[in-house]
């Protein structure tokens, strides 16, 4: 298969050329007698050549032809080369001129060398990356070196380049770093795994675009070793923060502790602050707590790698905001209530919290026993018979003792009572019955 122009063809220069001429153009003795064929390398040494015009060339193809055939890449190249129409049409012509005979070589006067071209690099397209991953959770971990070698497209080196090193996440806690490329198109940069605050990808970038990037990660996992150490077990009120935050511990399956690891939180019935945090160099991180407003439970959960461990907390109703009064288990305070005459009927008392959580009332139940004498001998329509109490619901049973109607207020709730058979609109009306207003709490 013939050679085509791309290749490096530079062969020697005893080729007799008669190139250059006291004027610059081709000699005057070597346009009177015949030369051997050109060879590529001819060609491409004539093109190259900026003091030897395209006509006199195309004279010189003319005269002495070619001693190979072009191909299409010859072709494309010639073109590159900056060969004009009359240079490809002699060329063209070289093609189709029958083979002259094979004569002697014969010897002929050496041509001085033209200077060397100077082919520079494209810009840059490649970036080769050493390590690929940077592992960040071992002890004895120091210093690491992250080579780059940054190429065209065609695969050469290319110098004095400025590159960019720079962590995708900016929590990552890897600074921006710039250096520029040597002779070579490489450059180092130096890394301490151990101030990077959290695993993620860092990018190689030249000219604001990325050519490659690297892995920040762990090796070590951690294991069902981590956990809560401190503060799990507290009691608080709803819709307070806990007295102390929450310590977690992220350990491997060794107990080794595993320092700048993320552990994220979250919360069930609560809020956390922050949702991440990163532990310290004995694998600790904290986390704070406002408990949620539903009495009962609350859980934290902390998340890192695989594992999921959760603390519960305990909340507690808050400071009674409002207090019912129910009839057969309809809430009638604020209402009225019709009772018939002589025929005893209980009503509940129990509390709330701001947030709807039943707040205990046994210091209630306390309160209406002792006072009980006392408000059988103030109230004429009412008598109160019974009060029965468990933690939440204080229940008190009253007997209707004459036809009427009259407030009742239970605990800073009240409810409208009418015996049936009073008379509306006429005659004297009963007065108020109000019960002791004991704390709703103990």
């Amino acid at each position: 298969m013939p050679a085509t122009l791309s290749r490096p063809f530079w062969g020697s220069a005893a080729r007799a050329l008669m190139l250059c001429g006291a004027a610059g153009g081709v000699a005057p003795h070597a346009a009177a007698q015949g030369t051997d064929p050109l060879r590529k390398t001819d060609v491409v040494r004539l093109l190259s050549n900026p003091v030897i015009g395209r006509n006199e060339i195309a004279v010189l193809i003319r005269r002495n032809c070619l001693a190979f055939h072009p191909s299409e890449r010859d072709w494309a190249d010639l073109r590159n080369l900056g060969a004009d129409a009359e240079v490809l049409g002699s060329v063209g012509a070289c093609i189709h001129r029958p083979k002259p005979r094979e004569t002697a070589p014969r010897a002929v006067p050496a041509v001085a060398p033209l200077p060397p071209r100077v082919v520079r690099p494209a810009p840059p397209a490649i970036a080769d990356v050493a390590p690929g991953r940077l592992s960040m959770d071992s002890a004895d971990v120091g210093p690491m070196t992250v080579s780059v070698a940054v190429k065209d497209a065609s695969g050469n080196a290319v110098r004095g380049e400025p590159v960019e090193l720079r962590g995708v996440d900016g929590e990552m806690g890897v600074a921006t770093v710039p250096a520029a490329t040597d002779s070579l198109g490489r450059v180092s940069f130096v890394l301490e795994p151990r101030t990077i605050r959290r695993p993620g990808r860092i990018e190689i970038r030249v000219r604001g675009t990325q050519l490659a990037a690297l892995e920040a990660a762990y090796s070590a996992v951690a294991s069902s070793q981590s956990r809560f150490v401190t503060g799990a077990e507290q009691i608080g009120i709803a819709g307070t923060q806990v007295n102390a935050p929450l310590v977690f511990q992220a350990r491997t399956g060794s107990g080794r502790p595993l320092a700048g690891r993320v552990i994220s939180f979250t919360a069930q019935n609560a809020a956390v602050t922050p949702d991440q945090a990163i532990t310290d160099g004995a694998g600790l991180a904290q986390v704070q707590v406002t408990l949620g407003p539903k009495a009962g439970g609350a859980i934290v959960i902390a998340s890192v790698d695989s594992v999921r461990t959760q603390a519960t907390l305990q909340v507690q109703p808050a400071a009674p905001a409002a207090v019912l009064i129910e009839h057969n288990g309809v809430r009638v305070d604020g209402g009225h209530l019709v009772v018939p005459p002589d025929v005893p009927f209980a009503l509940s008392v129990s509390a709330q919290d701001a947030y709807g959580n039943p707040v205990p009332v046994a210091g209630l139940a306390r309160v209406l026993e002792q006072m009980r004498a006392q408000f059988n001998a103030r109230s004429s329509l009412l008598r109160m018979e019974r009060v029965e109490s468990d933690r939440w619901v204080t229940t008190v049973t009253f007997r209707p003792v004459r036809r009427g109607a009259a407030p009742l207020t239970l605990a800073d709730a009240t409810v409208s009572v009418e015996v049936a058979g009073a008379r509306r609109g006429g005659g004297r009306p009963s007065a108020p019955v109000a019960a002791p207003r004991g704390p709703a709490r103990p």
